[in-house]
């Protein structure tokens, strides 16, 4: 019964479709804010906040290793634009840039994957 406007619907269906197509059994990391994604994928968040894309206290490009299960994750969807939490430092970004080069960008959203 919920009523979704055209464009979000079609929005949400390209980034699901990315999302379907690579991420076979791999896990899917969305953030920051963006929890509907678990929901809407049939996925599970990797950290304990939904809501973030990184454990707390994760600053920048050094602290991914102990933070982020980069074997695990087969595709990253990433919020350019969050409304509360801080955006993803740029060190964070150019980290995951190399790791998932191909990329997609629908709005605020920018999925990447290998």
């Amino acid at each position: 019964g919920l009523r979704i406007p055209a464009a979000d619907s079609a929005h949400y269906t390209d980034i699901l479709r990315l999302v379907t197509e690579h991420r076979a059994t791999g896990t899917v990391y969305a953030g920051p804010e963006l929890p509907e994604m678990y929901f809407l994928s049939g996925t599970h968040s990797p950290l304990r906040e939904v809501y973030r894309f990184l454990p707390a206290g994760t600053a920048d490009s050094t602290q991914m290793a102990r933070s982020f299960d980069e074997r695990a994750a087969n595709i990253v969807l990433i919020n350019h634009a969050p409304l509360f939490l801080d955006p993803i430092p740029p060190s964070v970004l150019a980290w995951l840039a190399i790791r998932y080069p191909l990329s997609s960008r629908m709005g605020t959203i920018e999925a990447r994957w290998r």
